[in-house]
């Protein structure tokens, strides 16, 4: 579990539907960590930086071990296909017609409340799931006024547990229970900047093999 839960919050933000009046630029992201848990502390990145350009949308893992699993992750909204690229392999992993597993029962509360982030209004949504070895409870803050191009259809199958909510996350504060151990996990956007991006920042390098995966499995997820 401890290698999931890092995956599944270096990918969480890619969970937002695509908005017609798309944002273009750069979103940065940092992440906290608190507790006594020093193997998810190695394994999730230091930061985030996303790019959003039209339907297309991309992220890169800064730091921790999880950034060197991963790769970066291409989106392409026209297409509804994302690629996570393998640099060193110099291999793009296709994910387009998933075998989903059986998704893990996630409870919703709208709870009202609102606050401004980065000067965007956002909305607290919290949601809690359990497993086998303990339990996580997120409070998410939504945004609706910034309306970035993310396709639900991403690489991490079901870990994708935040898909239904409105808006886009500009700060998730997590409570992490696992067996004996209890830590937070904090990510929180800490700049956004509207600028042109390149389209050749959401294109496979011509000397990469593109390899098709059925199921986030074939990875070891």
């Amino acid at each position: 579990m401890k290698r999931h839960l890092a995956i599944l919050y270096c990918v969480v933000l890619f969970s937002s539907s695509y908005s017609q009046n798309t944002f273009e630029g750069v979103v940065k992201f940092k992440t906290d960590i608190k507790g006594q848990n020093s193997v998810m502390i190695g394994m999730m990145p230091d930061s985030f930086i996303f790019l959003f350009k039209d339907k297309d949308s991309k992220i890169m893992l800064q730091g921790g071990i999880v950034s060197a699993m991963m790769g970066d992750i291409i989106s392409k909204g026209d297409s509804n296909i994302s690629f996570m690229l393998d640099y060193p392999e110099k291999i793009a992993y296709r994910f387009d017609k998933y075998k989903f597993e059986k998704a893990m029962t996630v409870d919703v509360e709208e709870t009202g409340k609102t606050k401004k982030i980065l000067n965007k209004k956002c909305t607290l949504y919290r949601i809690s799931y359990d497993s086998k070895d303990g339990n996580v409870v997120s409070d998410l803050w939504m945004t609706n006024e910034l309306p970035v191009a993310i396709p639900r259809n991403n690489p991490m199958g079901k870990y994708f547990v935040y898909s239904d909510l409105p808006g886009f996350p500009l700060l998730i504060e997590s409570k992490i229970k696992y067996q004996a151990t209890e830590f937070d996990i904090i990510i929180s956007a800490v700049r956004i900047i509207e600028r042109p991006i390149p389209a050749s920042e959401f294109t496979i390098p011509p000397d990469f093999k593109i390899v098709p995966l059925l199921t986030t499995s074939e990875l070891g997820f």
